[in-house]
């Protein structure tokens, strides 16, 4: 029989990765456009209104490409090891930074209160934002349709391995 083994997820005060960059610093450095693809899509950014488009460039880390990895890997290693251990371990796709306006909008007691057998008569309002939901997704990406269902887990990854054999 194996003892279970006490386990304790790695802990580091770790800076932001906007606090690791140093000025000139430079990670991989994307080789030139290519004039085919540049003729196609110079205009793009006169098909935007001129609201939208940057005033300024986003303040970006400037951080080279090994310190990008070992900031990640430190990261991971504060989420059960997910990048250096060889399972899947369980939890870990649940357990990246969610916006806390998702958090308000989880807590709300209308959706909160909602029940997987619930008559779907009563839900309409959230059917709707989930359906719309889907359709701006197939509509980014080009796929043909979304699942919402598993959230996470094993039965996440069992789902997307079926999704990828099918």
């Amino acid at each position: 029989m194996r003892k279970n083994i006490d386990y304790h997820a790695a802990r580091w005060d770790e800076p932001l990765i906007m606090q690791l960059g140093t000025p000139g610093e430079r990670g991989i450095l994307l080789p030139a456009c290519e004039k085919p693809i540049l003729e196609e899509t110079e205009d793009l950014a006169s098909m935007l209104p001129a609201h939208l488009l940057r005033q300024t460039p986003p303040e970006l880390p400037e951080v080279s490409q090994p310190r990008v990895v070992r900031h990640f890997i430190r990261l991971s290693q504060m989420t059960m090891g997910f990048d250096v251990t060889p399972d899947i371990s369980e939890g870990t796709c649940t357990m990246k930074y969610s916006p806390k306006i998702n958090e308000v909008f989880c807590n709300s007691p209308k959706l909160r209160q909602l029940h997987p057998y619930q008559d779907e008569e009563t839900v309409q309002g959230i059917l709707e934002i989930i359906y719309k939901l889907k359709l701006f997704l197939c509509e980014i990406s080009g796929m043909d349709d979304f699942s919402f269902q598993p959230g996470g887990g094993s039965q996440a990854i069992y789902t997307n391995a079926c999704i990828i054999r099918a």
